[in-house]
């Protein structure tokens, strides 16, 4: 814990500004949003904002920035002297660095903060008051962290407050109990858990990505999210050699799984031995992942070649177990891969460890149907057979098969772990789930304020269609990272191993044997007969093409997902658009009162088209956010040399409005097809 000067320069109404809003400023708002800039380019920005100032001003004037934004940590103490009232405010700190552009004329770059009492001046002693006068508007002031004991009280108003018992003062009247409010606490978090007084970590998540602020109100941050980032990360969830699916592979008998249970895994490997290592994937100071599990070394062995179900071509590894996860206290909710690993050969499992109970702001949904949908291991996907024509395609796939793809991980890893390093970055309050799981139980979607579809989430059964949009009914946001969702309708059947492990999808009307019986089950695109529900009566776009790539266009830069990016009508992000893409169409089954936010022509085949950005709000109020493009997420991942500002600043904008309640209540859609027709082309 550390304690900051913070000037208000002789300004009284500063820090009425301060007390009533529960921030603490500092100047220099001519700079804009600081989020994302570096040591260099704070400085840069200085100079050109205040080109009459001499350089070394402006480099004492980007220290002082630079601690602002990056220095002072959650629950930090910080002092405003206000001589012209005569008094001191003191308060603990509750968040990182924002720019309200909003916000009063040198009142923009801002951290929130928990005000308590004042102190007067003239109980303070003649040293510390001296200590408080200096000029800078930020300044570290140097006391030992022994001071700022929990239930240290002011000696009594008659008396001189010293140094000590001033700063002693600081720590008790910020409030501990103020803060330990903010922990959002798990039924699977034991009493042992760290840090459990709420306190941040001093390598939390926040202090290492300066820049990066969660929502500005505190109920979308959870503590245990901010601790778990703070422990130490591996990178040992990449590492390894991947060339070689074969010799050495796997699946879990389940897609997810939660406290107490116990996970199966079948593995098949010509390598002589392997073991399964457990990586929750996060944030964890870049690396990306923590290392939570080890097996011993068990010995290889070949397993049995796929069998194929004849008339559906469904390719199966009908293999006996190899190995078993208990998901016991080390198994803290999230995403995981489990990575078998030989001495030459690497592969991954990709696992989900839920937590049923949470009502955590945000749920984040693992596209798993569309990775096994084109998952060709044993020789048919949905898209091929193993001659590699359509008509030769599985019409069921299995979930009891290794995937192919991404070293086992399929699309884990490029269209869903850079999302997944954001928000934990931000420690915000998520929790995970599958679309298997949204399939058995649409309703636990009602226990959050937002729902996020990730990526290439193309394959949705009808309970999650109609999941989903009772959810949306209901105020619940809902966030589509991607394009090309909710397209293709499927059904589940059960296997060997247990429920919901085959993805039925026939793609042909005339072929699903549900045609004459069940019409709204059968396996079509959603837009086609006889189901007839064109994803964009959900999604407010739908999917026009692929594979394309393309920049996108801004269109609507005064638009509240664009606060802090500093965009521009016409601006481009290069090459962000595709693979596949989303259109909204005017005459389209669904809303009508979209807002166009990007509108980006593409040519597909030949055959010119747009890309949007769009959102409208529902009648209940919910927020329905759709980027249009698949590589939406692989611009997120912070600290990466992918990572684009203006898509990362949306995205935590997007979050910062869903996650604290419909956010059609503040963010009106605004439609404006017509304008942007007219300008942009349609």
């Amino acid at each position: 814990m550390t304690t900051w000067l913070i000037s208000a320069g002789e300004s009284e109404r500063r820090a009425r500004y301060c007390e009533r809003n529960g921030v603490v400023v500092i100047g220099w708002s001519r700079t804009g949003d600081l989020s994302s800039a570096d040591a260099a380019e704070v400085r840069a920005r200085l100079a050109r904002s205040y080109p009459d100032r001499a350089p070394p001003a402006v480099g004492a004037w980007a220290d002082q920035v630079r601690q602002f934004i990056a220095a002072i940590e959650r629950d930090d103490i910080v002092v405003m002297p206000v001589p012209s009232r005569g008094d001191v405010l003191v308060g603990r700190v509750t968040g990182p660095y924002r720019f309200d552009p909003d916000a009063p004329e040198n009142r923009r770059h801002q951290r929130p903060v928990q005000w308590g009492p004042a102190v007067p001046l003239e109980l303070i002693d003649d040293a510390t008051r001296a200590e408080l006068s200096s000029r800078r508007a930020v300044k570290r002031l140097d006391v030992a962290p022994s001071v700022f004991a929990p239930e240290g009280r002011a000696p009594a108003a008659a008396v001189p407050i010293s140094r000590r018992a001033f700063f002693a003062k600081a720590a008790g009247a910020a409030g501990v109990a103020g803060v330990a409010a903010l922990a959002i606490t798990r039924p699977w978090e034991s009493a042992s858990s760290t840090n459990t007084s709420g306190a941040r970590s001093p390598t939390s998540p926040s202090s290492s990505i300066p820049g990066t602020s969660p929502p500005t109100r505190d109920a979308t941050v959870a503590q245990w999210v901010i601790d778990e980032n703070a422990r130490p990360g591996s990178r040992g969830w990449e590492t390894g050699d991947y060339s070689r699916p074969h010799a050495l592979e796997g699946y879990a008998k389940v897609v997810s799984a939660q406290r107490g249970d116990k996970v199966e895994l079948f593995v098949s490997a010509t390598e002589p031995s392997f073991h399964v290592e457990a990586y929750r994937l996060g944030w964890y100071q870049g690396n990306g992942g923590r290392l939570v599990w080890q097996s011993p070394e068990m010995p290889g062995r070949a397993q049995a070649a796929p069998s194929v179900a004849p008339g559906v071509n469904m390719a199966e590894a009908n293999w006996e177990p190899s190995a078993e996860v208990t998901i016991d206290e080390q198994f803290v909710p999230g995403v995981y891969v489990l990575k078998l690993v030989g001495p030459n050969f690497a592969q991954r499992i990709p696992l989900t460890i839920r937590d049923d109970a949470s009502g955590a702001a945000y749920m984040v949904q693992s596209s798993v149907t569309s990775w096994q949908a084109y998952n060709p291991w044993g020789g048919y996907s949905l898209y091929a057979g193993a001659n590699g024509a359509f008509a030769t395609r599985a019409r069921i796939v299995s979930f009891d098969r290794p995937y192919v793809r991404g070293g086992g991980s399929d699309d884990l890893l490029g269209l869903e772990h850079p999302l997944i390093q954001l928000m934990e970055s931000l420690g915000l309050d998520v929790t995970y789930t599958t679309d298997v799981v949204t399939h058995g139980h649409p309703e636990r979607l009602l226990a959050h304020k937002a729902f996020l579809s990730l990526g290439h989430d193309e394959y949705w059964s009808k309970e999650m269609r109609d999941g989903v949009e009772t959810a949306r009914d209901h105020g619940v946001n809902l966030v589509f990272f991607g394009a090309n969702a909710a397209f293709r309708q499927i059904r589940f059947e059960s296997s060997a191993r247990g429920e919901l492990r085959h993805e039925v999808c026939y793609k042909s009307a005339s072929e699903d044997p549900l045609r004459t019986q069940d019409p709204a089950r059968v396996t079509v695109d959603w837009r086609a007969p006889p189901v007839s529900r064109p994803e964009s009566a959900m999604i407010g776009q739908q999917y026009e093409c692929n594979p394309v790539q393309a920049d996108m266009v801004i269109v609507d830069p005064g638009a509240w997902v664009f606060t802090g990016a500093n965009v521009v009508e016409g601006q481009r992000i290069v090459g962000i658009v595709g693979s596949e893409y989303d259109r909204y169409y005017p005459g389209q089954v669904g809303p009508h009162n979209v807002q166009i936010f990007s509108h980006s022509p593409v040519t597909c085949h030949d055959r010119p088209g747009f890309s949007d950005m769009t959102y409208y709000t529902a009648a209940s109020n919910a927020g329905v956010f759709a980027t249009g493009t698949i590589n939406w997420i692989t611009r997120l991942a912070p600290r990466s040399a992918s990572a684009d500002p203006v898509t990362v600043q949306v995205t935590k904008n997007v979050l910062a409005a869903f996650g604290v309640g419909p956010a059609g209540a503040s963010h009106a859609a605004a439609p404006n097809y017509d304008a942007i027709a007219a300008k942009f082309g349609a």
